[in-house]
């Protein structure tokens, strides 16, 4: 069993933004050592396509939230806001069309980019409570 001491220490790497651009590295690393470059361009599609998505999702949900609190940011925040979001769509396919273009590994590296993301998500979301 863990002490409370050790829950904190992996709590608070998890929730440290270092962490996850040190995995990020790792798994660009790796997949261009296991697969090529190839695999190490389509992991970095994924990451980032994903993490935009998440990043503009996440700042649409602020947005409502502030909405309903009655405290409306910016009219430019909001359009910043709404333009991110509208745009992650076109940028995840956008990303998918070049890995797919790049072929060889890239398409599957940029999908075990994408589900690393959302797993990171999980991770840190957990960690939140």
């Amino acid at each position: 069993m863990s002490t409370s001491v050790e829950r904190r220490g992996w709590r608070a790497a998890l929730l440290d933004w270092r962490t996850w651009v040190a995995s990020a590295i790792s798994a660009c690393a790796a997949s261009g050592y296991v697969s090529g470059a190839a695999g190490a361009y389509g992991m970095a599609l994924g990451l980032f396509a994903t993490t935009f998505s998440i990043l503009a999702l996440w700042g649409v949900v602020r947005l409502l939230g502030d909405w309903c609190r009655d405290r409306p940011p910016s009219t430019a925040m909001q359009f910043v806001l709404i333009l991110g979001f509208l745009f992650k769509f076109p940028l995840l396919w956008a990303a998918w069309v070049v890995a797919t273009r790049i072929g060889d590994m890239a398409p599957s590296c940029f999908l075990m980019g994408l589900g690393l993301v959302y797993s990171a998500l999980v991770g840190w979301v957990l960690a939140q409570s």
